[in-house]
């Protein structure tokens, strides 16, 4: 063992030993998504658009935790709850306000986040990738162990990373850097940071009133950035934090792979337009109904996987974006409303059931965000031709569902 403890729950499951994991929450909260394309060209309903969170890490070190929840009144006859995420970057200004003096490794601030720029693929679609902005905002953005740009005016060695970020008071964040100042800094200096970001895209019809979709941002880290006043700790032989009763363990309870993205046909009839494969799709049920809440999803694909523009504008075909996407269906609806939210029109109307409406389902599916109709808002091309986009066509994808424990 890499450490000399091992302690196990009642129903047998390991909480710390030599392969414990443990998941540094970032930040949590919760969001509406919303609508991905401007209301004047879309044929559904789009505000208010799609909300964007701020990741305190980088998007190839962070793990995106997502479930539903319904967070007011009694809506029992919801729609499935169809989203996709699109990866985006942002600055984030950290301008000091007190604290900061010369021979000390703390300061304050206030925090300000800049616009929001999406990845659309490398593609600019005009009016796709509409946003509200971001939303969400913590002291924990500026995220630990990451380097304030521009500190290195202030310290020896380069730029200083924060070690502990803590809520500021009167301030928006209290920071200690892992480094003494060598000289004061002044107050409403600026450091700059760059920082991506998750945009929550939904399906094109809407989202149920009442409910919302949770979020937890966390990572894998091993370094001992604790506040809490009492608990425990577990280091290794190393001196490097094992475990932690102030984090979370990440039970998983289910991996299920698949190929849920829509491509464009190769050859045949329709060419060039979306499969007629009527639904790509995979899902996973968990059994444990009656807390079916605690339930996570692992957010692992983001962007879009389809885009047609069909030659005649004046069909019902129109252009369409797809993103890959998430369906989750709690209990008391029986599918995934596969032939709505995916909707794709050259493929027969196919639907996929729960074995019970009483099960707490996901499904990985395309999720269609747009559909714009009319010569007067499609980009004309000569009749009977098409363009169309198509990304990770048929890529493996992995669905983990799991609780925090």
């Amino acid at each position: 063992m890499a450490y000399g403890i091992q302690i196990e729950n009642k129903d047998g499951i390991s909480l710390i030993d030599e392969d414990s994991k443990q998941v540094q929450i970032g930040k949590s909260g919760n969001v509406t998504p919303g609508g991905f394309i401007s209301q004047t060209y879309d044929t559904f309903v789009d505000t208010p658009y799609a909300p964007c969170v701020l990741l305190p890490k980088p998007l190839d070190e962070t793990l995106l935790f997502c479930k539903v929840r319904q967070a007011s009144g009694t809506n029992p006859n919801f729609f499935p709850f169809g989203c996709s995420f699109f990866h985006g970057t942002t600055t984030l200004t950290v301008t000091k306000k007190s604290g900061g003096a010369s021979g000390s490794n703390v300061f304050y601030a206030d925090l300000s986040t800049g616009n929001v720029a999406l990845a659309l693929n490398g593609s600019a679609y005009t009016q796709i990738g509409q946003n509200s902005g971001i939303t969400g905002s913590s002291f924990h953005d500026v995220g630990i162990d990451e380097n304030i740009t521009g500190t290195n005016s202030y310290v020896s060695g380069g730029d200083a990373t924060a070690i502990l970020l803590e809520d500021g008071g009167s301030y928006d964040v209290k920071i200690t850097l892992d480094k003494n100042l060598t000289s004061s800094i002044p107050n409403n200096t600026t450091f700059t940071m760059d920082k991506d970001l998750v945009c929550f895209a939904r399906h094109r019809d809407g989202w149920s009133t009442g409910w919302v979709l949770d979020y937890k941002i966390g990572t894998i880290t091993d370094n001992e950035e604790e506040t809490g006043t009492h608990g425990m700790q577990v280091f290794g032989s190393d001196g490097v934090l094992a475990w932690s009763s102030n984090r979370e363990n990440w039970l998983i309870d289910s991996v299920t792979v698949g190929t849920p993205d829509l491509g464009i046909n190769g050859s045949g009839t329709p060419l060039g337009e979306a499969d007629a494969v009527p639904h790509p799709r995979f899902a996973a049920e968990v059994g444990d109904t009656s807390n079916w809440e605690d339930y996570w999803t692992l957010i692992t694909a983001y962007g879009f996987c389809c885009l047609t523009c069909t030659g005649n504008p004046d069909t019902y075909e129109g252009l369409r974006t797809w993103g890959a996407g998430y369906i989750w269906c709690p209990p008391n609806n029986g599918d995934y409303a596969n032939s709505f939210i995916t909707n794709n029109p050259w493929g027969s109307s196919n639907t996929l059931f729960k074995s019970s409406s009483n099960a707490n389902g996901v499904c990985m599916a395309p999720v269609q965000l747009s559909q714009i109709t009319g010569s007067t808002y499609i980009p004309q091309v000569t009749q009977g031709a098409g363009v169309n986009d198509g990304w990770a066509t048929q890529a493996t994808r992995t669905l983990i569902i799991g609780h925090f424990i």
